[in-house]
């Protein structure tokens, strides 16, 4: 799961194409989260894991990378970050460790749901 994860918390930057700034950390963050979130999705559809096993997962995560705390409670409440994990479903490879997407065009597609 955290190969293409790194890759995702880039994804805000080449969109938007500006430089990184405090609120480009955050949009980062939360970009970063709403991939984690769409691989524990993927895990429960293709690869037989409870929902249970997924959010342990995705807790010892968090937990051992406290910077995306905040980005985690605004996406586990957030109805637009609910909108990118449905955006983002149809491009999940079927090993749910990456995306069917360059990493311009996925930083695109998720761009407008992370702010």
């Amino acid at each position: 799961m955290k190969s293409r994860l790194a890759i995702i918390t880039a994804l805000v930057t080449i969109a938007t194409g500006s430089p990184v700034k405090a609120e480009d950390t955050q949009l980062g963050y939360r970009a970063h989260v709403v991939g984690a979130m769409a691989s524990a999705e993927c895990f429960v559809r293709n690869k037989g894991f409870t929902q249970e096993q997924v959010d342990d997962l995705m807790k010892d995560y968090i937990n051992n990378n406290p910077q995306l705390k905040l980005a985690y409670s605004w996406a586990t409440r957030s109805p637009k970050a609910k909108e990118a994990l449905q955006v983002l479903r149809p491009y999940m490879a079927s090993d749910c460790d990456d995306i069917n997407l360059s990493d311009e065009e996925a930083g695109e597609l998720i761009h407008p749901y992370l702010e």
